[in-house]
C-alpha cells in the first residue's frame, strides 16, 4: 500500500501523527505545499471512502460567536491512517497522535487549539536537533481524564501541554496559551502553577506514570494572543512577593513573536527582560 502514496502525502500522515490535528494553514506552515490547490490534491486519495487514512471535520471560529458556523477543515487519522503508519512507515503506535472520535474535534475552543498547534509547529521547528522525548496535549485523554491533568491537595490544574525536552539533563516544559480577556483568571491559574510547583508537581505525578524516569526542574511558558493583556499579567505579579520565589518559573511571549522567531528565544520574564530557555 505504500507505494500509493507520494512524499507529500506520507509527510502529511506524519504530521499529523505529531499533531493530531492540521487545517490547510497548518500545513502550509511546515512547509509540505504552499497552496491550498496542492494539499486538497494530496489529501483526496487519503481520504477516499474505501480505505480512509484521513478525515476532517469543520471547526468554528470562535470569534464569531455563531455555533455551527462552517469555517475550515481539520484533519486528522483514522484508526486505518494509525495502522498505516505504524504497518508502512513502522512509526512507533505509542506515538501518534489521533482523536478517539469526531466529538473530540466538534468544540467550542477550535480557535484556541488552532492557535496552540500553530504554536507547537514553531516549537518543533525550532528543537531542531534537541529532540522533545514526548508531548501531551489538553485534547488527549486517557479515558475521561486529560492527559495533561495534574491533581494537587487543593483542586487540580490542566496544562495546555506539557512537554520534556532532551537537554544535557531533559527538562521538562508547560505550556498555556491565552486569548481570553479575563486578566485575573490567568493569573490565578499560574498561582495554581505555583501551588503544584511548591507540592513537586507536576513532575512527581509524570514520575509515576512512566513519564519522566527522575523528578526535574521545569519552566511554564505563557504565550499571549494579546501584548497589553500579557504586559498586565506580568505587571501584577512582578509586584507580589510571594511570586517572587517562583519567578525563574514562568516565561512569557506573544504569540506573533512565536511565529517570527526562534521558540526557544527572546521570552519575557516577570522583570520583562529578553532570556534564552537555554
Amino acid at each position: 500500500m505504500r507505494n500509493r502514496f507520494t512524499q507529500k502525502q506520507e509527510l502529511i500522515l506524519l504530521a499529523l501523527a505529531r499533531f493530531q490535528m492540521l487545517t490547510y494553514d497548518h500545513i502550509k506552515q511546515l512547509y509540505i505545499d504552499k497552496h491550498s490547490s496542492n494539499i486538497h490534491k494530496a489529501l483526496r486519495p487519503l481520504r477516499e471512502t474505501r480505505r480512509k487514512l484521513v478525515d476532517a471535520v469543520y471547526i468554528v471560529d470562535a470569534h464569531d460567536n455563531k455555533v455551527g458556523i462552517k469555517k475550515e477543515l481539520m484533519f486528522y487519522l483514522t484508526e486505518k491512517g494509525a495502522n498505516f503508519l505504524i504497518d508502512e512507515l513502522e512509526y512507533p503506535p505509542e506515538k501518534i497522535k489521533r482523536p478517539k472520535g469526531r466529538i473530540d474535534l466538534l468544540t467550542s475552543d477550535s480557535h484556541h487549539r488552532k492557535q496552540m498547534i500553530s504554536c507547537v509547529i514553531e516549537l518543533f521547528a525550532s528543537a531542531e536537533k534537541k529532540q522533545i522525548l514526548w508531548h501531551d496535549f489538553y485534547f488527549e485523554k486517557n479515558r475521561n481524564r486529560r492527559k495533561t491533568r495534574i491533581d494537587l491537595d487543593k483542586g487540580y490544574i490542566e496544562a495546555d501541554m506539557f512537554f520534556l525536552l532532551e537537554r544535557e539533563k531533559n527538562y521538562l516544559f508547560g505550556l498555556e496559551y491565552e486569548r481570553k480577556p479575563d486578566v485575573k483568571r490567568i493569573v490565578d491559574k499560574i498561582y495554581k502553577y505555583v501551588h503544584a510547583i511548591a507540592q513537586g508537581q507536576p513532575t512527581t505525578y509524570l514520575v509515576s506514570q512512566g513519564k519522566m524516569k527522575f523528578q526535574r526542574d521545569m519552566a511554564v511558558l505563557y504565550i499571549f494572543e494579546d501584548q497589553v493583556r500579557m504586559e498586565s499579567v506580568i505587571d501584577r505579579l512582578a509586584t507580589d512577593p510571594i511570586f517572587k520565589k517562583y519567578e525563574n518559573y514562568f516565561f512569557f511571549k506573544s504569540y506573533d513573536e512565536v511565529r517570527r522567531g526562534d521558540f526557544f528565544e527572546g521570552w519575557l520574564n516577570v522583570y520583562k527582560q529578553r532570556v534564552s530557555m537555554f
